[in-house]
């Protein structure tokens, strides 16, 4: 079976994001590296946290591919967050369409990363699911995720000290050009 591992900083960035706008269904994007057995997911990009139209859509894309150009990363999936508290036992039946067309770019390896309502209580667990897509390109597999106990800590630790307004998603930046989406504030936060 194939794995995913999340580390600290992509952890907190997307668990922030979808705290910070807890009314609203939430995506963004996941960035790190793949090999036949594993995706290491080492960054997140929030990406919105209301309706998406297509220009917000492509400007968005622009700016995380010019981002992803820059370092070592590549884009390997996108995760998403329900406003509504139901847990689903697998991954969602409809994606927003914008989530699928972006895993469509990333062809069959794409992950996706949901937010598990129930486990937030859990202070010591991590609260996602993760799946990958099947040949029909749909997400029905499992996958082993792996989220280091030191993530847990750190989501805690920012969400306690009231760090949540500090995640900028592409909607906040296209409202306001000054609220940088990269997150680098929170990122010396969280490292």
């Amino acid at each position: 079976m194939r794995g995913a591992e999340v580390e600290p900083k992509a952890y907190c960035k997307l668990m922030l994001h979808s705290a910070q706008h807890p009314s609203c269904d939430v995506l963004g994007v996941l960035l790190g590296s793949q090999d036949d057995s594993r995706t290491v997911v080492k960054d997140a990009v929030p990406l919105f946290h209301l309706p998406v139209l297509t220009p917000m859509l492509e400007v968005a894309s622009s700016l995380v591919d010019a981002y992803v150009r820059e370092s070592d990363l590549k884009m390997v999936g996108t995760y998403y967050a329900t406003a509504t508290p139901e847990d689903m036992p697998g991954p969602p039946t409809h994606l927003p369409r914008v989530a699928t067309k972006l895993c469509e770019k990333l062809g069959d390896r794409a992950v996706l990363l949901q937010q598990n309502h129930k486990k937030l209580d859990a202070a010591q667990e991590h609260a996602l699911l993760a799946f990958e897509r099947d040949s029909g390109g749909n997400y029905r597999r499992a996958l082993e995720l792996s989220v280091d106990s030191a993530s847990v800590t750190a989501f805690n630790g920012l969400l306690l000290a009231n760090s949540v307004p500090f995640v900028r998603d592409m909607d906040d930046h296209l409202d306001d050009v000054t609220k940088d989406w990269r997150n680098k504030t929170l990122e010396a936060a969280i490292l």
